[in-house]
């Protein structure tokens, strides 16, 4: 903190050492104030909390001292150099967001029965909203199958144009649907 209270920005503010200087005087000195800023802002021997309380107490500082006419336009300025640096202190505090690796599940479809037949599946579970949210709402198509692709690591890419075709048949509309009702038939009568 002392690099800063030693620059020359910093004792015009507070030192009311500022009469009769120059614009080209505070600009220059204005200048090495936001380097020294960003040398102790980018200082790795620092920790967070430090960081923090250095540029706090700087913008404090500069806030008290905002009135002073002949320097107003250099301390907002300089507050609003201090107030980039407390964000990008903040933005650098935060851990990465690193992406989740999907887990695969423990499940597949088989390869005795089509991605058709598993859309047919889903479209009749869709059609008479057999799978609900947790309070009980109908879930999208769309959800149903993403949820399904996890479940069983698979893609269904063109599920929708899939359903459509499953529905528009004329002939064997529900072939899955039937061959699953004949098994449970056949096996209930064993």
């Amino acid at each position: 903190m002392d690099r800063l209270k030693q620059t020359q920005f910093f004792r015009y503010i507070v030192s009311g050492e500022n009469n009769n200087i120059s614009h080209n005087e505070i600009l220059h000195a204005f200048e090495l104030f936001t380097l020294a800023v960003t040398s102790i802002a980018e200082d790795p021997c620092l920790e967070y909390k430090q960081h923090f309380r250095i540029l706090s107490y700087l913008h404090a500082v500069l806030v008290a001292n905002e009135s002073h006419a002949s320097l107003s336009p250099y301390i907002t300025a300089a507050i609003h150099f201090i107030n980039a640096e407390l964000e990008l202190l903040k933005f650098q505090s935060k851990p990465p967001l690193k992406p989740q690796a999907r887990q695969q599940s423990q499940f597949n479809w088989s390869e005795k029965c089509t991605k058709r037949d598993l859309i047919e599946l889903l479209t009749a579970l869709d059609q008479i909203g057999a799978i609900v949210d947790v309070n009980g709402k109908r879930i999208s198509y769309s959800l149903l199958v993403e949820t399904f692709e996890k479940m069983l690591n698979l893609e269904l890419s063109k599920s929708y144009n899939i359903r459509t075709e499953v529905l528009s048949r004329k002939i064997k509309c529900t072939d899955f649907l039937s061959r699953l009702t004949k098994a449970v038939i056949e096996k209930s009568q064993k």
